[in-house]
C-alpha cells in the first residue's frame, strides 16, 4: 500500500451507511485506493523506484516489471533460487506483499501477462485464447469492440490480422455505424479470427546477440518498415 499526503486524503472522502442501524459516516481513505484510474501507474512507479537499490546491488539479476508484476530471470536454476529468496526477503522488508498463490517460483515455463515464456518462445496463455474461442457473435457495436480488443491483442498469431478483421473494424466507422448490422462477411470474419486461434505458433523472443534484419518500403510519400530476425529456417 501507498500511504497518501495528508492534504490529499480528503479527496477520497467515500460516505458508508450501516446496512442494520442505517447510521451514515464519512471515512478517508489514508493509502492509494484501489479503483483509482491511475493507481496502478503509480503503484508501478513506486516499486520501480524500490527495486532500484536491489537491482544494483544484482547487476545479474533481470528482472521484467509491468505494474505490480515482477517476472526475474538467471542464466542457472541455482542463481535463479538464491536470487528469488532474496527478492522476496526485500520485498518484505519494503513492505510489499507477495500473493504465495499467483507466485510461480523457480521455472522453466511461466506465464506472465498472459503469455506462455518457455524456451526463447512466447505464445498466447489457454485461458486467454478460450476467452476468445467462447465469445458469441456480438449483438452491438460495443459488444464488437470488445471482441476486436480482445483479438487485437492477439494479432502477432494471426497471420493477416488486418485483412481478416476489416469487415469487422469497416462496420465501426462512421458511415457503418449509421445502419449497423451483422453480416455474412462479419461472421466470415468472426469465425476466421476465433479458428486461427484454435493452433497458435509459438513466436520466438528477440535474441540481442544475433543479427538483425530490417526491411523497408516507401509508397506515395510514406515509409514503412519490418525489423525481423532469423529463427532456424523462418523469421
Amino acid at each position: 500500500s501507498i500511504p497518501l499526503d495528508l492534504e490529499s486524503q480528503r479527496l477520497f472522502a467515500f460516505e458508508w451507511e450501516d446496512p442494520d442501524t442505517h447510521y451514515k459516516a464519512q471515512y478517508l481513505w489514508t493509502v492509494v485506493p484501489q479503483g483509482l484510474t491511475c493507481a496502478p501507474e503509480i503503484f508501478g512507479s513506486q516499486l520501480r523506484r524500490d527495486l532500484a537499490p536491489f537491482l544494483a546491488k544484482h547487476p545479474s539479476c533481470n528482472i521484467v516489471q509491468y505494474c505490480d508484476d515482477l517476472l526475474l530471470s538467471t542464466e542457472t536454476e541455482a542463481a535463479c533460487k538464491e536470487q528469488t529468496i532474496e527478492l522476496l526477503n526485500y520485498l518484505g522488508a519494503q513492505g510489499y506483499k507477495v500473493s504465495k498463490e499467483k507466485a510461480q517460483l523457480v521455472k522453466q515455463q511461466v506465464t506472465f501477462l498472459g503469455y506462455h515464456l518457455c524456451q526463447g518462445s512466447r505464445s498466447l496463455g489457454k485461458e486467454r485464447i478460450q476467452v476468445i474461442l467462447n465469445s458469441a457473435q456480438p449483438r452491438n457495436p460495443r459488444e464488437l469492440r470488445a471482441f476486436l480488443g480482445l483479438t487485437g491483442f492477439c494479432r502477432l498469431w494471426i497471420p493477416d490480422y488486418g485483412g481478416r478483421a476489416k469487415p469487422l473494424y469497416e462496420s465501426l466507422t462512421k458511415e457503418g455505424l449509421l445502419h449497423w448490422t451483422w453480416t455474412r462477411e462479419m461472421e466470415k470474419a468472426f469465425r476466421e479470427l476465433k479458428e486461427a486461434l484454435v493452433q497458435p505458433p509459438a513466436l520466438a523472443l528477440l535474441d540481442p546477440r544475433r543479427p538483425f534484419t530490417l526491411y523497408v518500403h516507401e509508397r506515395g510519400g510514406v515509409a514503412a518498415g519490418v525489423l525481423c530476425q532469423r529463427s532456424g529456417p523462418t523469421w
